[in-house]
């Protein structure tokens, strides 16, 4: 049975719920790090789950270790985790700087240590069907907007709030980063167009949509494939039909937390933050235009 320590509450509890209710089997939550632990009373064990309001008693006490704190605090609490020799999950964006985010990989490749950044739409089963449809040589356009009617993140501007998602996804399929063509808008909704070979891309970000929306288009020369994750919609257009299509509806995070127990129990490393950091580094240029 792993163990793992959540390293905040308020962004962590989707992953507190998921471990205790659907990898009951394999994994549990042995400890919660939490500034208003207080709530919880004194460090007492509780149902198996140790309280604390201090990470690194956490990280000296379970060798897994899930970061769910605003991210200007990710490079500070991932980096001791990892000095500590725990295995790493990572709430998005991996880090505000791009030097810091190598050097958190590089920290836990030297040590063979598991390190995933949670973008979790690449976890999502929609996007993986139509991600196996396309050769990424092939694709001609993709699309992405995303958007909410929601406050602002304080510690991080527009960009880094919302487009990890998409930038993540952008450099999932192309397994190329793109070269930034033009970033419109201001730190309430912008819009990117990039281009890599012979794909064009479109994003847009807005926090000032009356209604959410997460919808993710693809081309190549035959066919388009879109993706609405809000109403869990997927469809493939061929030619003039649009055909709605079949897809695992396990939820993102039950795929990514399966599969990272799966690698810690057979003690091989098969997450990294390759992509983590090059999305930082997209983020980072995008940023710049915007302000």
């Amino acid at each position: 049975m792993l163990s793992f320590g959540v390293v905040g509450t308020k962004f962590g509890s989707n992953y507190i719920r998921t471990i205790q209710n659907e990898l009951a089997d394999i994994a549990q939550v042995t400890w919660i790090c939490s500034k208003s632990s207080e709530r919880y009373g004194s460090n007492t064990d509780k149902g198996r789950i140790f309280y604390t309001n201090d990470y690194k008693e956490i990280c000296n006490n379970v060798r897994n270790i899930v970061i769910a704190t605003p991210a200007s605090t990710h490079y500070e609490i991932c980096k001791y985790a990892l000095e500590q020799n725990c295995n790493v999950i990572c709430e998005k964006p991996f880090t505000l700087d791009y030097v810091q985010s190598l050097e958190l990989n590089l920290i836990a490749k030297s040590k063979n240590l598991n390190l995933c950044v949670d973008h979790t739409d690449l976890w999502n089963g929609g996007y993986l069907k139509l991600k196996g449809q396309f050769n990424r040589k092939e694709i001609t356009l993709i699309e992405y907007e995303l958007g909410d009617w929601r406050e602002q993140r304080l510690d991080v501007s527009h960009v880094f709030d919302w487009m990890p998602h998409q930038i993540a996804v952008v450099l999932d399929l192309l397994q190329k980063i793109p070269e930034i063509v033009s970033v419109e808008g201001n730190n309430d909704d912008v819009t990117v167009k990039l281009k890599a070979q012979n794909a064009a891309v479109r994003l847009r970000a807005s926090r000032l949509m009356k209604h959410k929306m997460r919808y993710i288009d693809c081309w190549d020369e035959k066919q388009h494939w879109a993706y609405d994750d809000v109403k869990k919609n997927l469809g493939k257009n061929m030619g003039d039909d649009f055909s709605e299509e079949s897809f695992d509806r396990k939820p993102p995070l039950t795929r990514l937390l399966e599969e990272f127990c799966a690698a810690v129990e057979a003690k091989e490393v098969r997450f990294n933050a390759n992509l983590a950091c090059d999305v930082v580094k997209m983020l980072e240029e995008i940023d710049k235009e915007i302000k």
